[in-house]
């Protein structure tokens, strides 16, 4: 049987547009905010550095 030496597909992020960090974060904050509102808790506090 053969064995596949590395990817034999493109890495994805490769492929992607460079997106700045505040797109992350926002859409990072939006799911953690939906999450506590479902499931009750409490999310993840932010530092007065990443604000």
């Amino acid at each position: 049987m053969l064995q596949f030496r590395g990817s034999p597909l493109l890495d994805g992020e490769e492929n992607l547009p460079d997106v700045p960090l505040e797109v992350p974060r926002a859409n990072a904050e939006f799911a953690s905010t939906q999450l506590v509102a479902r499931l009750g808790g409490s999310g993840p506090v932010r530092s007065a550095s990443s604000a």
